[in-house]
């Protein structure tokens, strides 16, 4: 068989990777609506190299895949933007695979995580997400039974959204203190 494929001499068709994840990234967005479609595109996005992309789209999934309950591919995917990204990574992702490492009780791992959003965030100067990222820390010592460093936390929240005038993160805190 190669022998034969090398005998008639087809041309060389080039394939780029980028755009193969724009086609599905179209199918997925307009025809199709679905996750395998979702995740062809990311695919293709990874292949391509393109950190952008790969960034902006793999914030998406995580987003769309935290809110489905997908926990085990949201993390796979969230891992994937990271190693091609960096220090780039789009702090959403970090904020998700934290939350989604609450969900399963990898506490330490999610401590590391939602320290990388709240890293993100003030770096960004976010300070809605920065409170934010403040309780959801508190949350994973609460669940970790520190309940000392849940409150330092959850204090911190407090006083960040009260100074910034973050009403909802204000009142998240309250409830969350009781």
């Amino acid at each position: 068989m190669s022998e034969w494929l090398t005998r008639i001499r087809l041309p060389q068709v080039a394939f780029y990777p980028e755009l193969a994840g724009d086609y599905f990234k179209y199918a997925s967005d307009e025809l199709t609506h679905t996750y395998g479609d979702i995740e062809m595109a990311f695919l293709y996005y990874t292949m391509s190299s393109n950190v952008d992309k790969v960034n902006d789209y793999g914030a998406w999934i995580v987003n769309l895949y935290y809110r489905a309950h997908l926990y085990v591919p949201l993390l796979q995917i969230g891992q994937k933007v990271v190693d091609i990204a960096g220090v780039h990574t789009n702090e959403e992702v970090f904020n998700n695979m934290g939350l989604a490492c609450t969900r399963f009780g990898r506490y330490d791992e999610a401590l590391t995580w939602l320290t990388k959003f709240m890293i993100a965030a003030r770096m960004q100067e976010n300070k809605a997400k920065e409170a934010h990222a403040l309780n959801a820390i508190s949350q994973v010592y609460y669940h970790k039974h520190d309940f000392n460093s849940a409150l330092v936390w959850l204090e911190k929240c407090r006083q960040l959204a009260k100074q910034h005038k973050l009403l909802e993160n204000e009142g998240i805190a309250h409830t969350n203190i009781g």
